[in-house]
């Protein structure tokens, strides 16, 4: 039970945290303040010339930015790849208890990896910026964060209702 409670803890962070860490890429790939309706957003291949302008980043912050950003990427696909592996696994006619146990422990190891290679990159990024830089920064987060929460309660009260929809015309 314990093993089950910490890989829960790991794949709950891995799930919160990491969309911390893109959505503050796409943030600071915005270029206005002004508040926005939440979109899906695509994220910009060179993201990194808003965030200089934004935040005045220097050409060294702005490598330790991309290299953050490139980190959290390379995690995310590797990560994916194991998680598509599990679940071809689980809609296999061919199923392998032993194999599956090992791709999940394996999963959370990497999940735990990735966390951690990630959160010390972005630190590494954000131990480059000045007072200033840094005070702008948590701003920017701090708004994400809000439109996201925003974001995820307006998804969660548009299932419920599409799901009374579905109840009363099934009735």
């Amino acid at each position: 039970m314990l093993k089950f409670a910490s890989a829960l803890k790991s794949r709950l962070a891995l799930i919160l945290f990491l969309p911390l860490l893109l959505s503050s890429h796409a943030l600071l790939a915005e270029t206005s303040d002004a508040a926005q309706e939440p979109t899906t957003k695509v994220l910009p291949t060179k993201p990194v010339e808003p965030a200089s302008d934004r935040l005045n980043l220097s050409p060294e912050q702005r490598k330790a930015y991309e290299d953050a950003m490139q980190e959290v990427r390379e995690n995310m696909h590797a990560n994916m790849k194991l998680h598509d592996e599990i679940s071809q696994q689980m809609y296999s006619d061919k199923y392998d208890e032993n194999s599956v146990r090992s791709m999940i422990q394996k999963h959370h190891q990497q999940t735990e990896d990735t966390l951690v290679k990630s959160s010390k990159a972005m630190n590494d990024f954000y131990k480059s910026l000045s007072p200033e830089q840094k005070k702008n920064f948590d701003e920017i987060q701090q708004k994400k964060r809000e439109r996201m929460k925003t974001h995820h309660e307006e998804r969660i009260n548009e299932r419920r209702e599409e799901r009374g929809k579905k109840a009363k015309s099934d009735k």
